[in-house]
This record gives C-alpha cells, structure tokens and sequence, in this order.
C-alpha cells in the first residue's frame, strides 16, 4: 500500500472486522478543523451502523461543529456527521444530512457494501512495512 502522508494528505486505513481493509485518504483542505481532530484521535474504532443503502457509519466521539458542509456525497467519499459525532462512508451517490467532507475510499469500497450493522470498524493509521 503506498503511503502517502503530506502536510495535506494522509492515508489510513478501515479495518473491516476481520474481513479486510479499504484504503483511505484524509485530506486537510476539505475541512482542515475536522481531518485534524480526526487524525490527532486515531485508532476510532466502534460498531457499524448504516444510512439506507447509501452510507455505512461509525460513532467517534468527536464534538466538533460545521465546516464547510455540503449535502451531496458521491460514492466513495467520507464526510462527518457533526449531529451525531460519525464517521460516513458513502457505497452510493447520495443526497440528504449536511456533513464535513473529509476524505476519499482509494480501494476496497466493495468491502464496505457487504457490511452488516453491529459488525466493527476502526478507522487508523496505516502499518508500516519494512
């Protein structure tokens, strides 16, 4: 996995129960307030919960307020729902909660697709790999 980590940047990784990961990049400009907070309180880990068929989500504690919002997501975008302190995952193009875009799914959204609410996510820096 290429590891990319800028002053603007940053890969981590979701860990997907034991089932596998989906590669993620966080990205400051979308909403530089709310990827800080999330980065500086890595590993988040907590039980799935999905919107519809559009989003899967998880709690973080987090307690942070808007940051350039918008309502539309495409798929494979991440957002923070500040209403409800979580992490969104988008499997499907999709319109509707005011969130924080933060980020992008680079690989294994499929993965996210046959998640089952009550299963466990943790959202962390990547390994390293020597």
């Amino acid at each position: 996995m290429e590891n990319i980590n800028s002053v603007s940047r940053s890969s981590v990784v979701l860990e997907v129960g034991n089932r596998g990961i989906v590669v993620c990049e966080i990205a400051r400009h979308l909403s530089p307030i709310t990827v800080n907070s999330v980065l500086k309180h890595l590993p988040i880990q907590n039980i799935v919960h999905k919107i519809a068929d559009n989003a899967v989500y998880i709690g973080t504690g987090l307690l942070l307020g808007s940051e350039k919002q918008r309502t539309f997501f495409s798929r494979g975008d991440i957002g923070f729902m500040t209403s409800n302190s979580s992490l969104s995952f988008f499997i499907k193009d999709s319109i509707g909660i005011p969130m924080n875009p933060i980020g992008k799914v680079k690989s294994g959204l499929e993965l996210l697709e046959t998640i089952r609410p009550g299963e466990t996510m943790t959202l962390k820096k990547p390994e390293l790999i020597s």
